[in-house]
Order: structure tokens, then C-alpha cells, then sequence
């Protein structure tokens, strides 16, 4: 166990670096929660007290129960209208890139307006702006 739970507690880490949203939080519940059944086995003198089978049936069960409630609100409350906005700026989005896409292939030279920066700057935030919205 003392080199099972830390290469376990890394591996955690790592994925929930690497994943993102409830993915990176179940990867970091994971992790803590195998360190909190690990404490329990060692009890307060560092023994073993036999409570750690209970504790982690207990935890898991929270756990489970948890994210049925989440499940249950996220589907009680999501009328679809979220899913419809977001299809409409990500299609309003994609169709003004096309379009200016299109005018800049049309353009009879490579020469740059003073504007042009500027209108690349704002669509990076657009887009920037729809990743956050993306995110919970």
C-alpha cells in the first residue's frame, strides 16, 4: 500500500490535468477518495482497524448517489434551449468565418488594412467566448 497509493494518486493527477470538465473531477474524486479510505485503514495509531471495507462502500455509494441527483436536476432543467443557442452562434460563427474566408481569397493582393488586425482580434474573443460558455 505505500507504493500503491501514491503511483496511484499521481496517476489521478495526471488525468485530471490532461481531461477536462466532470471527466478531470472524477479522475481527482478517484485520487482523494482512495487516500481516504487508505487513512481510515491505518487508523489513529497508524494499525489496522478493519472500518476501511465499510468506509469505501459508504464513500462509493455518496458518490454514486451524487451523481444521480446531478443527473436528475441536469435533466429536469435542460429544456434544450442551451443546445439550440450554442448550435446557433456555433453555425453564425462558422458562417461569417466562410464568408470573410471567402473575401479574403478574393482579395487581389496580400495587402493588409489597417482594420484587419483588429477584426482578427475580435473574432478570436467570439470564439474564445464560446469555449468558456462551453465550460461548467
Amino acid at each position: 500500500m505505500a507504493f500503491s497509493l501514491p503511483l496511484w494518486g499521481g496517476a489521478c493527477g495526471l488525468l485530471a490535468t490532461l481531461l477536462r470538465n466532470f471527466a478531470a473531477y472524477s479522475a481527482a474524486l478517484a485520487g482523494y477518495t482512495a487516500l481516504i479510505i487508505a487513512s481510515d485503514e491505518c487508523g489513529a495509531t497508524g494499525g489496522t482497524n478493519g472500518d476501511a471495507f465499510m468506509l469505501a462502500i459508504t464513500r462509493a455509494s455518496e458518490i454514486c448517489i451524487g451523481i444521480v441527483r446531478a443527473g436528475v436536476v441536469l435533466a429536469g432543467t435542460d429544456f434544450s434551449g442551451a443546445r439550440r443557442r450554442l448550435a446557433v452562434q456555433f453555425a453564425e460563427l462558422a458562417a461569417e468565418i466562410t464568408r470573410r474566408l471567402v473575401g479574403t481569397f478574393s482579395l487581389a493582393g496580400w495587402e493588409l488594412s489597417e482594420t484587419r488586425p483588429l477584426q482578427r482580434v475580435r473574432r478570436l474573443r467570439r470564439v474564445a467566448a464560446h469555449r468558456r460558455a462551453s465550460l461548467p
